[in-house]
């Protein structure tokens, strides 16, 4: 399976098709070291003199050299072959959870990225790896056995079928078992981290005590899936042990049958516990191979292709764009917007200047609009163009530069102050970074330990939560975007925050777009855009808004409908 279809990436590809050959070629190398060590040792009788022997102890030390210095080859060739393949998957598994609206909690995704990736790095380290050296290695070597003397190939090859059988026949518990410890291991994982999110309530209604009790129900049953998988691992690997140790004895027991004179035998039983070690390595595959089947079975429906949004079919440039003829048109033109529920979908176009406080009785709905006009959500129909854009499909650097946006409760990024400001505009310098936040209202930036090198981690800590509002407020406002959207963040910026906030919203060049529980808040003239009357009727871009409100110290009272000219 590939990728594109919602799989694991092909094996070859990214750079590890070299890797692979590498490691089949140190297989071949250690071939041809180990059958020439086992010469050497079959020719021990035929040394005539000293130097001879001399000679034949550097040879032997050569070899053994370079035994050894292949087999760490092999390891850090497979190493790279694992560690290239897991990050390949990693960053789809990524990609995956921060493009999707709805994903897996938090315990489930740190599960996939660690020991679901960690399953399938041990294949492709270990699994894959063993093949790859390991059968071109055992082949060659039974031919050196036939070459020392034909009576000691089935010494190895017969102990292979055996394996062989032995393996096949536990293929299917090992991938049951290992399918259910996973699934338990899942089933743990997810519970600790909603246990641990809900902490607060836990400790609220006296439930401590039967929390530990689930998770130790749930932790007695991961074990015994544990133990149950691990003594199908035992009987893999003990026949793996006995084919290598029975190798060896057929090699002494038919040697000495057959007449074979020592040094032969010693050849071949060099030639024996060279290959021990692969044929070791070959017996665990097959458990490797089942975790990893049982990993790929959970990470399948994750490496699905991110679906890309592209603009309406058909989509033009808007008609009222700036700069077109007949005179500047709106600077947001958003239409075919539906939301979640019954309503139809509805028209909207704002002007440079303008604010549109957003009200619904359903939070999902304001939530939609605020996702539709970033480009995060598309229901096949709507377009939104700013200055002229479509914004759903453009590229993410294109967007960004165009939307700001700050919500309440929005966790900051791991990373510096300095960077979360300039998230939207990574190239600025880090001079824009203390004014733009003094300009959102924050203070005491000196305070903290590295004033904005200060380094945020766990969604804004050590800044408080209206210090971490403060942070996307600068950053949504950064450059002036001419769609500015505020959900309502007010409620956590505080009394110092929402005051800087009205003071540059008063003045502000592009489209604001807000919600609000506490319009109070906001001063200035604002058009109330209430989405459950939009949806009980489309509006044309040519009408006015339903109502009209004005935001002053009273809070909002009816004012004169303003047309869309």
């Amino acid at each position: 399976m590939s990728a594109a279809d919602g799989g694991l990436p092909p094996l070859l590809g990214n750079g590890r098709t070299a890797l692979l050959g590498g490691l089949v070629l140190s297989g071949a190398g250690l071939a041809v070291a180990s059958a020439g060590v086992a010469h050497l040792i079959s020719q021990l009788d035929r040394i005539p003199d000293t130097w001879g022997r001399i000679l034949f102890v550097a040879l032997l030390a050569v070899l053994v050299g370079a035994v050894a210095s292949l087999r760490i080859l092999e390891r850090v060739l497979a190493e790279k072959l694992g560690q290239n393949y897991v990050q390949e998957i990693r960053l789809i598994v990524l990609r995956s959870a921060l493009a999707g609206t709805r994903g897996p909690s938090l315990a489930i995704t740190v599960a996939r990225t660690t020991n679901d990736l960690n399953s399938v790095r041990n294949w492709m380290t270990y699994g894959v790896s063993a093949l790859a050296v390991g059968i071109p290695l055992i082949l060659a070597l039974v031919v050196a056995l036939w070459i020392l003397s034909p009576v000691l190939a089935p010494t190895i090859l017969l102990p292979m079928v055996l394996l062989s059988t032995l393996l096949g026949l536990l293929v299917g518990p090992a991938y049951r078992r290992s399918r259910a410890l996973r699934k338990q291991r899942g089933r743990l994982g997810a519970q600790i981290g909603d246990s641990l999110a809900a902490a607060l309530a836990i400790r609220a209604g006296g439930g401590e005590e039967r929390e530990l009790r689930r998770l130790e129900e749930l932790g007695t049953t991961v074990s015994a899936a544990a133990v149950s998988r691990a003594a199908v691992a035992g009987a893999l690997r003990a026949g793996a042990a006995a084919a290598a140790s029975a190798s060896a004895v057929a090699v002494a027991v038919v040697g000495t049958f057959a007449g074979l004179d020592h040094l032969t035998i010693a050849a071949g039983l060099t030639l024996v516990g060279l290959v021990a070690a692969p044929i070791h390595e070959l017996g665990r595959c097959v458990e490797y191979l089942q975790s990893f089947r049982a990993a790929r079975h959970v990470l399948g429906p994750v490496l699905a292709p991110v679906p890309v949004l592209a603009p309406p079919v058909g989509a033009a440039p808007s008609k009222g764009a700036p700069g077109s003829e007949g005179g500047p048109g709106p600077l947001v033109e958003a239409t075919a917007i539906r939301l979640p529920g019954d309503g139809e979908p509805f028209d909207l176009a704002a002007r440079p200047g303008e604010r549109l406080l957003v009200t619904s009785v359903d939070p999902q709905r304001v939530a939609a609009l605020f996702e539709t006009f970033l480009g995060l959500r598309h229901d096949g129909a709507a377009s939104v163009r700013i200055n002229g854009r479509e914004v759903i499909g453009l590229p993410s650097r294109d967007r960004r530069a165009l939307i700001g946006y700050a919500r309440r409760g929005l966790p900051v990024e791991r990373g510096t102050i300095a960077r979360a400001v300039r998230y939207r505009h990574p190239d600025l310098p880090e001079s824009v970074v203390r004014r733009e936040l003094e300009l959102a209202g924050m203070r005491g930036l000196d305070a903290l330990p590295r004033a904005e090198q200060t380094v945020l981690r766990r969604g804004g800590e050590p800044l408080s939560v209206s210090d971490r509002a403060k942070v996307h407020v600068a950053r949504a406002m950064l450059k002036s975007p001419p769609l500015l959207l505020m959900d309502h963040i007010d409620a956590d910026l505080g009394p110092d925050g929402v005051a800087a906030l009205v003071d540059r919203l008063a003045s502000y060049p592009g489209v604001v777009i807000a919600a609000t529980d506490a319009p109070e808040r906001l001063r200035g003239s604002w058009s109330r855009l209430s989405l459950d009357e939009l949806n009980a009727k489309p509006i044309p871009l040519d009408q006015p808004l339903p109502r009209r409100r004005e935001l002053r110290d009273g809070g909002l009272r009816p004012g004169v409908p303003q047309s869309r000219r």
